[in-house]
């Protein structure tokens, strides 16, 4: 449209300045060098026209459309293209984004074997589940084959990608990209943590989610993310921050206009939008028995959009 927009001032102030030049119009009354008639009306608007035209083009920010990988629900997959690998800001996000009640996305990828986790927040209040907890750490048995090749759970809305195409690009200081080449899968705040969502994702062959379709204003909050598929390939998280739990002790609960809280006792793991999700979220987690996380430590404004979420 901008290109367009200056392509139509130059054509008006090219056909002006014709009609100047040429004493077309009414209204013309007085001769310059070469008979040029500087008095003409019509002209005179088309020059003035065009020129605004040409100035508006230039000044106004246009705005750019960008494509996520979170919002490539009811788009279709490969709807993504090479053209989304230029903005990382973009709500991610909407984000590259998804997110979740306990975590946003963003990964990183790095080679463990021995696990160390960190305590969920096991507040009760009914306010949407909080950023989980830091401080603490505990033991949680290391990670195996076994937990990368548990049968996937019945997830529907889920994007295949290849293992052996997936890179890791530093961004500067918007931090560090997941990608398959030709969608933005996670963005991670440095070059550590992208390591370890990059050996995350290798293991797997689709990235999955519960609640994109959901239209609360923190959005984010309410999206569940999950890696399975087995690529057959084993690289390790070195530390992995995960959270033990027992599947047989989850449950939901309808907390209102909050939404649907899947918890294990009193630990808040999970905010969903609707039943239906909360059910499937529940179903889904019962395959695992650890919930994981990538770069729960980043201290940045939008600390969520850089913590990417996986069950083991």
């Amino acid at each position: 449209m901008q290109y367009l927009l200056i392509a139509l001032g130059l054509l008006l102030v090219a056909v002006g300045l014709y009609f100047a030049v040429r004493g077309f119009g009414p209204g013309t009354s007085s001769s310059g060098w070469h008979g040029l008639r500087i008095e003409g009306p019509p002209w005179l608007i088309l020059v003035a026209i065009g020129v605004t035209l040409i100035v508006f083009s230039a000044v106004h920010e246009w705005p750019t459309t960008t494509l996520t990988r979170a919002d490539a629900a009811g788009i279709g997959i490969g709807s993504t293209t090479e053209s989304t690998l230029v903005d990382v800001t973009a709500p991610s996000p909407d984000v590259t984004t998804s997110g979740q009640s306990t975590t946003s996305t963003s990964s990183h990828t790095t080679e463990s074997g021995n696990s160390t986790s960190s305590s969920r927040d096991t507040t009760t209040e009914t306010a949407p589940v909080s950023d989980p907890d830091t401080t603490t750490t505990t033991e949680v048995p290391p990670d195996t084959t076994t937990s990368i090749t548990a049968a996937a759970p019945a997830l529907t809305d889920c994007l295949p990608y290849d293992p052996g195409k997936l890179r890791i690009t530093d961004e500067g200081t918007r931090g560090w990209l997941l990608t398959d080449g030709s969608s933005r899968m996670k963005v991670l705040d440095n070059g550590t943590d992208a390591q370890a969502a990059l050996a995350v994702a290798q293991r797997h062959t689709s990235h999955c989610f519960i609640g994109r379709d959901n239209t609360r204003p923190n959005r984010a909050n309410y999206i569940v993310e999950f890696w399975i598929g087995s690529s057959g390939l084993t690289p390790t998280v070195e530390a992995p921050d995960c959270i033990p739990y027992h599947p047989t002790k989850l449950s939901i609960t309808d907390e209102g206009a909050n939404g649907w809280l899947l918890s294990e006792g009193p630990s808040r793991m999970l905010m969903l939008d609707t039943k239906a999700d909360a059910e499937l979220a529940l179903a889904a987690v019962k395959t695992w028995s650890a919930q994981c996380f990538v770069g729960r430590d980043n201290k940045r404004a939008d600390r969520m959009q850089y913590i990417m979420q996986y069950w083991q």
